[in-house]
């Protein structure tokens, strides 16, 4: 029953350092500023991350979909296997890739 699952602050604490550790560049000063017992990944301005992440040759990210990640998986999955296997992508827009670009400003 989701109506019961609680929060455990020991399981906020280890992903909120893990996600700094991954991401040292953007989130070594992160705060939490929600903890709740299920994480849905979103963005600041709701659009999803996806793509190769900045200032890293071979690594790639897509998330931030909210409730809809399941219907969109394979989606992103294609554009990224396009992105990796291609090193470009074919099947989208190039305007929508863009506004989908883990590097566009957040702030």
């Amino acid at each position: 029953d989701p109506s019961k699952k609680t929060h455990d602050q020991h399981d906020s604490d280890m992903l909120h350092q893990t996600l700094q550790e991954l991401s040292s560049g953007f989130l070594a000063h992160s705060q939490v500023t929600i903890k709740q017992a299920c994480y849905l990944p979103s963005t600041v301005d709701n659009v999803p991350l996806i793509g190769r992440v900045t200032n890293y040759e071979n690594a790639y990210v897509g998330t931030g979909h909210t409730c809809w990640g399941i219907l969109n998986a394979p989606a992103t999955g294609l554009l990224l296997s396009e992105l990796i296997a291609d090193g470009k992508i074919s099947s989208f827009d190039s305007n929508a890739v863009q506004r989908w670009t883990p590097s566009r400003d957040l702030n």
